[in-house]
């Protein structure tokens, strides 16, 4: 149909003058409309020329051109069609994330301190893993923390070693006069030598403390908080003692 109408030169009068095939696509849907009910009127009102076929050479073109302005038409009502359902997915979309924001608000409103000083914790989770000391194939990663419960800090260290096969991690954290630690080691890093309760019992006697545990999860605790530090920060050098690096 267009393909024939371009290689006709087929022109179609309006108010715009005579417009090709590809400018009707600029029109607006009510001036192509306008135009398919003259081409309509036209057409009925057109006196026979032959009862053999219901289309006649000199209906040919005017029958050509209301059969192109009405695909024209269907196109464009499906490409409004389409961006209504656009437009109303986003506005779905965007009062949906404001009523999770709205929730969560009000989720963390009824939060105890220490919840959310315990989600503050696990946010630093990715910044704790960039800061990570190599130790042969195997990443030593520490942080210290200041009124985060011993649970919480299984928590972060069983995620972190979930999705890090080659992360051993050492957490602590000091509530009043009180030192825990925490020590995870992934499968990769345990297939390497790595052991967390041998770990976690020499990094704590440092502190003071003892303790022990499996060899992909420990904890201990610690009776000087003042050396929680120094602790952490033997903890590379035992791993790498394990490793045998």
């Amino acid at each position: 149909m267009y393909k024939k109408a371009l290689k006709s030169k087929l022109r179609f009068n309006t108010t715009k003058g005579k417009l090709t095939t590809e400018d009707l696509f600029d029109l607006s849907l009510t001036d192509l409309n306008n135009m398919a009910v003259a081409l309509d009127k036209k057409l009925s009102e057109s006196p026979r020329k032959s009862f053999i076929s219901d289309i006649t050479p000199d209906t040919a073109e005017d029958e050509l051109r209301f059969n192109i302005v009405k695909d024209i038409i269907n196109t464009k009502l499906v490409e409004r069609n389409n961006a209504e359902n656009a437009k109303a997915k986003a506005a779905e979309k965007a009062q949906l994330l404001e009523i999770i924001h709205r929730k969560k608000n009000q989720a963390m409103e009824n939060m105890s301190v220490e919840e959310l000083e315990a989600k503050l914790a696990f946010g630093k989770l990715d910044e704790i893993l960039k800061f990570s000391i190599s130790v042969g194939e195997v990443k030593v990663a520490t942080c210290l923390f200041q009124g985060v419960s011993a649970d919480e800090l299984r928590k972060m260290t069983d995620a972190a070693k979930a999705e890090n096969p080659n992360l051993v991690i050492v957490l602590a954290a000091v509530n009043g006069e009180k030192l825990t630690f925490c020590v995870s080691c992934g499968k990769n890093a345990v297939s390497a030598g790595a052991h967390a309760g041998n770990l976690v019992r020499e990094i704590a006697k440092i502190a003071g403390g003892n303790g022990g545990g499996k060899p992909d999860s420990a904890m201990a605790g610690g009776k000087d908080a003042s050396k929680a530090e120094e602790a952490l920060n033997a903890a590379a050098d035992i791993v790498k003692t394990q490793i045998g690096g």
